[in-house]
């Protein structure tokens, strides 16, 4: 369907695209079909939070479980695994999107009389930040009630961390734990904090209204004054309407000074498009040098659970082929990557490093 790295312990393939493009837009991929193997489904990462479109699990930059030789990124369940269907509507076509000049996985149920848009995305400026929204628009005059409904499988329990409730922090739930086993006896065991707003079962635009957008918010951390601090801020932002502009904002200062145009056949641009998005969600921010980034893995931060991707391991061969593109497309995202590496490279950061 869209471009997305099919990967397992023992190969690694480019991103696919093998999928039905509507439009000319190489940056922007659109099937009316999901893939039947999950793995194939995009990936949404900021270099601190990454997770797979439709998985039930995410994770955080630098954290690990498990003893040497069983060291494997930390699951943590994902709040932002939601469908959505639409009730009603006889006549309903459904597109699945990645656009990946935003950052953003767009699924659109549409009909004559409304249209419903899904819209989840990893910050990439407020890395702390996983977000998606539902908007519900009007087409026919007629004017009764549109029901979506909000399907989620979310358990608040993991396999890899001693999760616990906390205390609902301005009205979201709270959840935080360490994990389990450290890579080496004595080792750090990281701690994880998370709020998020809950999901309903359903949205429903009333009959006197137009549209209407509802906006739910993630914010994980390693601090409790952090996770705090960030829902807040994310919180501020979309009672300003805001909280997307700003992602969309970084991402085009972003591909301003990296993208590659080229004459020729759809596919050649959109595989470039496509490698270009994988490389460049992965790394941190733009002048974010005290951020510890701990490098890239081969399946990147969305994968690497126990016995996938390599476990998430980060090789070193990410400084030796990884910045090279990068180097070229804009000084100053590869040293901004340069500096964020130096920092797991110092004593006490080598962990999950082969």
């Amino acid at each position: 369907m869209i471009p997305s790295a099919s990967w397992n312990s023992s190969h690694c393939s480019l991103p696919l695209l093998d999928m039905a493009v509507v439009g000319e837009d190489p940056a922007v991929f659109t099937t009316d079909t999901l893939p039947s193997d999950a793995r194939l489904l995009p990936t949404l990462t900021n270099a601190y939070l990454g997770t797979r479109v439709y998985r039930d699990i995410l994770h955080v930059n630098g954290v690990y479980n498990g003893a040497v030789g069983e060291t494997h990124r930390a699951d943590l369940p994902s709040p932002v695994n939601v469908k959505m269907d639409v009730e009603g509507a006889d006549d309903l076509r459904e597109t699945f999107c990645l656009d990946t000049r935003t950052g953003t996985y767009i699924h659109t149920a549409q009909c004559s009389e409304h249209s419903a848009t899904h819209r989840i995305y990893a910050h990439r400026s407020l890395i702390h930040l996983l977000a998606f929204s539902v908007t519900i628009a009007r087409s026919a005059p007629e004017a009764k009630p549109i029901k979506v409904n909000l399907h989620t499988q979310f358990k608040p329990e993991s396999p890899d961390l001693d999760l616990q409730k906390g205390p609902d922090f301005l009205g979201a739930h709270y959840l935080y734990g360490k994990t389990l086993v450290p890579e080496v006896e004595g080792g750090p065991q990281p701690t994880v904090h998370m709020i998020w707003t809950p999901v309903p079962q359903s949205v429903t635009l009333p009959g006197d209204q137009k549209e209407q957008r509802w906006e739910f918010l993630t914010a994980v951390a390693e601090s409790e004054e952090v996770v705090q601090r960030t829902f807040c801020e994310g919180m501020s932002l979309i009672g300003s309407g805001s909280l997307y502009l700003s992602h969309f904002q970084a991402w085009a200062e972003l591909w301003e000074g990296c993208c590659v145009d080229v004459d020729g056949p759809l596919p050649f641009s959109q595989a470039i498009y496509g490698c270009l998005y994988y490389l460049l969600s992965a790394i941190p921010p733009l002048g974010s040098a005290n951020f510890p980034f701990s490098g890239i893995s081969p399946g990147g931060l969305s994968n690497g659970t126990s016995g996938e991707d390599y476990w998430g391991h980060v090789f070193w061969d990410q400084v030796s082929r990884r910045n090279r593109p990068s180097f070229l497309l804009l000084v100053e995202v590869e040293m901004n990557w340069g500096r964020c590496c130096l920092s797991w490279q110092r004593p006490g950061h080598l962990l999950s490093c082969s």
